[in-house]
Protein backbone atom coordinates (compact mmCIF):
# COMPACT_ATOMS: atom_id res chain seq x y z
CA UNK A 1 0.00 0.00 0.00
CA UNK A 2 1.21 3.52 -0.84
CA UNK A 3 1.68 6.49 1.47
CA UNK A 4 0.07 9.75 0.21
CA UNK A 5 3.01 11.89 1.33
CA UNK A 6 5.46 9.73 -0.62
CA UNK A 7 3.36 9.97 -3.78
CA UNK A 8 2.93 13.73 -3.37
CA UNK A 9 6.67 14.36 -2.97
CA UNK A 10 7.41 12.17 -5.98
CA UNK A 11 5.25 14.50 -8.09
CA UNK A 12 7.46 17.52 -7.33
CA UNK A 13 10.17 18.86 -9.64
CA UNK A 14 12.77 20.43 -7.34
CA UNK A 15 14.85 19.07 -4.48
CA UNK A 16 14.42 22.44 -2.78
CA UNK A 17 10.66 22.00 -3.10
CA UNK A 18 10.89 18.63 -1.41
CA UNK A 19 13.02 19.99 1.43
CA UNK A 20 10.77 22.97 2.13
CA UNK A 21 7.49 21.15 1.73
CA UNK A 22 8.75 18.33 3.93
CA UNK A 23 9.43 20.81 6.73
CA UNK A 24 5.95 22.32 6.43
CA UNK A 25 4.27 18.92 6.41
CA UNK A 26 6.33 17.71 9.37
CA UNK A 27 5.33 20.75 11.45
CA UNK A 28 1.69 20.19 10.54
CA UNK A 29 1.86 16.52 11.57
CA UNK A 30 3.60 17.42 14.84
CA UNK A 31 0.85 19.93 15.59
CA UNK A 32 -1.93 17.48 14.69
CA UNK A 33 -0.49 14.54 16.63
CA UNK A 34 0.83 16.73 19.46
CA UNK A 35 4.12 14.85 19.09
CA UNK A 36 7.16 17.12 18.48
CA UNK A 37 9.15 14.10 17.28
CA UNK A 38 6.65 12.99 14.63
CA UNK A 39 7.72 12.88 10.99
CA UNK A 40 5.55 13.83 8.03
CA UNK A 41 4.96 10.11 7.44
CA UNK A 42 3.34 9.69 10.88
CA UNK A 43 0.17 11.59 9.94
CA UNK A 44 -3.09 9.63 10.36
CA UNK A 45 -4.66 11.26 7.30
CA UNK A 46 -7.88 9.30 7.71
CA UNK A 47 -8.52 11.26 10.94
CA UNK A 48 -8.08 14.72 9.41
CA UNK A 49 -11.32 16.68 9.28
CA UNK A 50 -12.53 19.91 7.75
CA UNK A 51 -12.63 21.49 11.23
CA UNK A 52 -9.00 20.54 11.98
CA UNK A 53 -7.74 22.13 8.77
CA UNK A 54 -9.91 25.20 9.30
CA UNK A 55 -8.39 25.64 12.77
CA UNK A 56 -4.90 25.30 11.27
CA UNK A 57 -5.71 28.02 8.74
CA UNK A 58 -6.82 30.36 11.52
CA UNK A 59 -3.68 29.57 13.50
CA UNK A 60 -1.47 30.57 10.57
CA UNK A 61 -3.36 33.84 10.22
CA UNK A 62 -2.94 34.60 13.94
CA UNK A 63 0.81 34.00 13.49
CA UNK A 64 0.76 36.90 10.97
CA UNK A 65 1.73 34.68 8.09
CA UNK A 66 1.39 36.46 4.74
CA UNK A 67 -1.79 35.50 2.83
CA UNK A 68 0.25 33.84 0.10
CA UNK A 69 2.25 31.88 2.68
CA UNK A 70 -1.00 30.58 4.17
CA UNK A 71 -2.17 29.69 0.66
CA UNK A 72 1.10 27.87 -0.04
CA UNK A 73 1.00 25.84 3.19
CA UNK A 74 -2.63 24.89 2.61
CA UNK A 75 -1.86 23.86 -0.97
CA UNK A 76 0.75 21.36 0.29
CA UNK A 77 -1.74 19.74 2.65
CA UNK A 78 -4.53 19.76 0.06
CA UNK A 79 -2.12 18.13 -2.39
CA UNK A 80 -1.55 15.22 -0.04
CA UNK A 81 -5.27 15.04 0.78
CA UNK A 82 -6.16 14.84 -2.92
CA UNK A 83 -3.92 11.78 -3.31
CA UNK A 84 -5.19 10.25 -0.07
CA UNK A 85 -8.77 10.61 -1.34
CA UNK A 86 -8.39 9.64 -4.99
CA UNK A 87 -5.57 7.07 -5.38
CA UNK A 88 -6.85 3.52 -4.99
CA UNK A 89 -3.52 2.07 -3.79
CA UNK A 90 -3.30 4.27 -0.67
CA UNK A 91 -2.97 2.47 2.68
CA UNK A 92 -6.53 2.24 4.13
CA UNK A 93 -5.27 3.80 7.36
CA UNK A 94 -4.11 6.83 5.38
CA UNK A 95 -7.12 7.11 3.08
CA UNK A 96 -9.39 10.17 3.31
CA UNK A 97 -13.12 10.05 2.50
CA UNK A 98 -13.71 11.75 -0.84
CA UNK A 99 -16.46 13.85 0.78
CA UNK A 100 -13.92 15.28 3.26
CA UNK A 101 -11.54 16.26 0.48
CA UNK A 102 -14.35 17.91 -1.51
CA UNK A 103 -15.48 19.87 1.57
CA UNK A 104 -11.92 21.07 2.20
CA UNK A 105 -11.25 21.89 -1.46
CA UNK A 106 -14.42 23.94 -1.77
CA UNK A 107 -14.42 25.73 1.58
CA UNK A 108 -10.87 26.07 2.92
CA UNK A 109 -9.68 29.23 1.20
CA UNK A 110 -6.57 31.37 1.81
CA UNK A 111 -7.16 34.75 3.45
CA UNK A 112 -7.81 37.62 1.08
CA UNK A 113 -5.02 40.05 0.36
CA UNK A 114 -5.54 43.73 1.02
CA UNK A 115 -4.48 45.13 -2.33
CA UNK A 116 -1.11 44.39 -3.92
CA UNK A 117 1.51 42.51 -1.94
CA UNK A 118 4.16 44.73 -0.40
CA UNK A 119 7.53 44.66 -2.12
CA UNK A 120 9.96 42.29 -0.43
CA UNK A 121 13.63 41.54 -0.96
CA UNK A 122 14.13 38.20 -2.67
CA UNK A 123 17.31 36.57 -1.32
CA UNK A 124 19.62 35.18 -3.99
CA UNK A 125 19.28 31.62 -2.71
CA UNK A 126 15.49 31.77 -3.08
CA UNK A 127 15.86 33.15 -6.60
CA UNK A 128 18.12 30.17 -7.39
CA UNK A 129 15.46 27.85 -5.97
CA UNK A 130 12.92 29.35 -8.37
CA UNK A 131 15.34 28.97 -11.26
CA UNK A 132 15.97 25.31 -10.40
CA UNK A 133 12.29 24.58 -10.99
CA UNK A 134 12.87 25.55 -14.65
CA UNK A 135 15.63 23.00 -15.29
CA UNK A 136 13.56 21.08 -17.83
CA UNK A 137 13.94 20.77 -21.57
CA UNK A 138 10.50 22.19 -22.36
CA UNK A 139 9.32 25.46 -23.97
CA UNK A 140 7.50 26.44 -20.78
CA UNK A 141 10.54 25.91 -18.57
CA UNK A 142 12.87 27.77 -20.96
CA UNK A 143 10.44 30.68 -21.23
CA UNK A 144 9.94 30.92 -17.47
CA UNK A 145 13.68 30.74 -16.82
CA UNK A 146 14.40 33.61 -19.21
CA UNK A 147 11.51 35.62 -17.79
CA UNK A 148 12.61 35.23 -14.16
CA UNK A 149 16.23 35.94 -15.09
CA UNK A 150 15.32 39.20 -16.82
CA UNK A 151 13.08 40.31 -13.95
CA UNK A 152 15.72 39.68 -11.30
CA UNK A 153 18.78 40.62 -13.35
CA UNK A 154 17.44 43.71 -15.14
CA UNK A 155 14.80 45.11 -12.79
CA UNK A 156 12.06 45.49 -15.40
CA UNK A 157 8.46 46.28 -14.60
CA UNK A 158 6.14 43.46 -15.68
CA UNK A 159 4.51 45.86 -18.20
CA UNK A 160 7.97 46.46 -19.67
CA UNK A 161 8.70 42.75 -19.78
CA UNK A 162 5.64 41.87 -21.86
CA UNK A 163 6.44 44.77 -24.24
CA UNK A 164 9.84 43.29 -25.18
CA UNK A 165 10.05 42.45 -28.87
CA UNK A 166 12.37 40.15 -30.76
CA UNK A 167 14.75 41.01 -32.28
CA UNK A 168 14.23 44.77 -31.78
CA UNK A 169 14.56 44.76 -27.97
CA UNK A 170 17.87 42.88 -27.83
CA UNK A 171 21.15 44.30 -29.08
CA UNK A 172 23.51 41.33 -28.98
CA UNK A 173 26.50 43.26 -30.28
CA UNK A 174 26.29 46.08 -27.74
CA UNK A 175 24.99 43.65 -25.05
CA UNK A 176 21.93 45.47 -23.79
CA UNK A 177 18.14 45.21 -23.72
CA UNK A 178 16.12 48.11 -25.11
CA UNK A 179 13.33 48.76 -22.61
CA UNK A 180 10.29 50.91 -23.33
CA UNK A 181 9.29 52.38 -19.98
CA UNK A 182 6.64 54.77 -18.75
CA UNK A 183 5.84 57.62 -21.11
CA UNK A 184 7.42 55.59 -23.94
CA UNK A 185 10.85 56.55 -22.60
CA UNK A 186 13.50 54.11 -23.75
CA UNK A 187 16.51 52.99 -21.75
CA UNK A 188 19.29 50.48 -22.25
CA UNK A 189 19.81 47.83 -19.58
CA UNK A 190 23.10 45.92 -19.98
CA UNK A 191 23.11 42.15 -20.41
CA UNK A 192 25.52 39.81 -18.62
CA UNK A 193 26.80 36.47 -19.88
CA UNK A 194 24.54 34.14 -17.87
CA UNK A 195 21.45 36.09 -18.86
CA UNK A 196 22.49 36.09 -22.51
CA UNK A 197 22.84 32.30 -22.39
CA UNK A 198 19.39 31.92 -20.77
CA UNK A 199 17.74 34.08 -23.44
CA UNK A 200 19.54 32.25 -26.24
CA UNK A 201 18.40 28.90 -24.85
CA UNK A 202 14.82 30.15 -24.78
CA UNK A 203 15.10 31.40 -28.36
CA UNK A 204 15.98 27.87 -29.52
CA UNK A 205 12.51 26.86 -28.32
CA UNK A 206 10.78 30.07 -29.40
CA UNK A 207 12.34 30.50 -32.81
CA UNK A 208 13.75 33.58 -34.55
CA UNK A 209 10.46 35.05 -35.83
CA UNK A 210 9.68 38.71 -35.19
CA UNK A 211 7.18 39.65 -32.51
CA UNK A 212 6.72 39.61 -28.74
CA UNK A 213 9.66 38.00 -26.94
CA UNK A 214 7.38 36.12 -24.54
CA UNK A 215 4.34 34.11 -25.59
CA UNK A 216 1.64 32.19 -23.83
CA UNK A 217 1.95 28.38 -23.74
CA UNK A 218 -0.76 25.84 -24.55
CA UNK A 219 -1.78 23.00 -22.24
CA UNK A 220 0.27 20.70 -24.45
CA UNK A 221 3.38 22.82 -23.73
CA UNK A 222 3.48 24.51 -27.12
CA UNK A 223 4.35 28.20 -27.50
CA UNK A 224 1.36 30.08 -28.90
CA UNK A 225 3.23 32.33 -31.31
CA UNK A 226 0.15 34.36 -32.19
CA UNK A 227 -0.47 35.48 -28.60
CA UNK A 228 1.68 37.64 -26.34
CA UNK A 229 2.17 36.93 -22.67
CA UNK A 230 0.16 39.35 -20.51
CA UNK A 231 1.02 41.10 -17.25
CA UNK A 232 -1.42 38.76 -15.51
CA UNK A 233 0.41 35.85 -17.06
CA UNK A 234 3.70 37.06 -15.54
CA UNK A 235 2.07 37.08 -12.08
CA UNK A 236 0.79 33.52 -12.59
CA UNK A 237 4.24 32.28 -13.68
CA UNK A 238 5.92 33.79 -10.62
CA UNK A 239 3.33 32.31 -8.29
CA UNK A 240 3.63 28.85 -9.87
CA UNK A 241 7.44 28.86 -9.69
CA UNK A 242 7.46 30.07 -6.08
CA UNK A 243 5.08 27.30 -5.04
CA UNK A 244 7.14 24.70 -6.92
CA UNK A 245 10.28 25.98 -5.17
CA UNK A 246 8.55 25.71 -1.81
CA UNK A 247 9.08 29.37 -0.92
CA UNK A 248 6.75 32.25 -0.14
CA UNK A 249 5.02 33.74 -3.16
CA UNK A 250 6.55 37.04 -4.24
CA UNK A 251 4.85 39.70 -6.32
CA UNK A 252 6.33 40.79 -9.63
CA UNK A 253 7.46 44.17 -8.33
CA UNK A 254 9.56 42.50 -5.63
CA UNK A 255 11.94 41.42 -8.41
CA UNK A 256 12.38 45.08 -9.39
CA UNK A 257 12.87 46.11 -5.76
CA UNK A 258 15.37 43.28 -5.27
CA UNK A 259 17.30 44.44 -8.34
CA UNK A 260 17.63 47.91 -6.83
CA UNK A 261 18.40 46.65 -3.33
CA UNK A 262 21.13 44.34 -4.62
CA UNK A 263 22.77 47.29 -6.36
CA UNK A 264 22.55 49.32 -3.14
CA UNK A 265 24.16 46.43 -1.27
CA UNK A 266 26.96 46.27 -3.85
CA UNK A 267 27.62 49.99 -3.46
CA UNK A 268 26.37 51.07 -6.90
CA UNK A 269 25.85 54.84 -6.94
CA UNK A 270 22.31 56.19 -6.80
CA UNK A 271 22.38 57.86 -10.23
CA UNK A 272 23.38 54.63 -11.96
CA UNK A 273 20.59 52.68 -10.25
CA UNK A 274 18.15 55.46 -11.15
CA UNK A 275 19.14 55.26 -14.81
CA UNK A 276 18.95 51.46 -14.88
CA UNK A 277 15.43 51.55 -13.45
CA UNK A 278 14.20 54.40 -15.63
CA UNK A 279 13.20 56.71 -12.79
CA UNK A 280 12.93 60.44 -13.38
CA UNK A 281 13.73 61.21 -9.74
CA UNK A 282 16.36 59.73 -7.37
CA UNK A 283 13.77 59.97 -4.59
CA UNK A 284 11.69 57.33 -6.37
CA UNK A 285 14.72 55.07 -6.68
CA UNK A 286 15.49 55.35 -2.97
CA UNK A 287 12.03 53.95 -2.18
CA UNK A 288 13.20 50.68 -3.69
CA UNK A 289 16.00 50.32 -1.14
CA UNK A 290 14.84 47.36 0.97
CA UNK A 291 18.03 46.94 2.92
CA UNK A 292 17.26 46.08 6.52
CA UNK A 293 19.17 44.75 9.49
CA UNK A 294 19.14 41.24 8.05
CA UNK A 295 20.49 42.04 4.60
CA UNK A 296 22.95 44.55 6.05
CA UNK A 297 24.22 41.89 8.43
CA UNK A 298 24.69 39.50 5.49
CA UNK A 299 26.67 42.15 3.63
CA UNK A 300 28.88 42.81 6.67
CA UNK A 301 29.45 39.08 7.12
CA UNK A 302 30.69 38.83 3.53
CA UNK A 303 32.88 41.88 4.07
CA UNK A 304 34.32 40.29 7.19
CA UNK A 305 35.12 37.12 5.24
CA UNK A 306 36.91 39.11 2.56
CA UNK A 307 38.92 41.03 5.14
CA UNK A 308 39.88 37.78 6.86
CA UNK A 309 41.04 36.26 3.58
CA UNK A 310 43.18 39.31 2.78
CA UNK A 311 44.72 39.11 6.26
CA UNK A 312 45.50 35.40 5.83
CA UNK A 313 47.28 36.15 2.56
CA UNK A 314 49.54 38.70 4.23
CA UNK A 315 50.41 36.23 6.98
Amino acid sequence: MDDPVTLYLQSLDSNHSIDNISRVLARFVQRFTKNPQASMYDMPWSELTYRELSDYRQELIKQDKAPDTVATYLSYIKGVMRIAATVSTIDPNKRIPHSTYVEVAQNIKPPKRSGELANRYIPLDEFHMMMETTDEDTPTAKRDKALLHILYGCGLRRSELVELQYPDSINWQAQYIVVKGKGNKRRHVPLFSDLEATIEDYLFARGEHRGPLFHRVSKSDRLLLDTSLTSRGVVDIIKRRCIKAGIEVYNAHSFRASFATTHFLMGTDLMTIQNLMGHSSPTTTQRYDLRDAHTSAEAMEKLGERIARRKEKRL
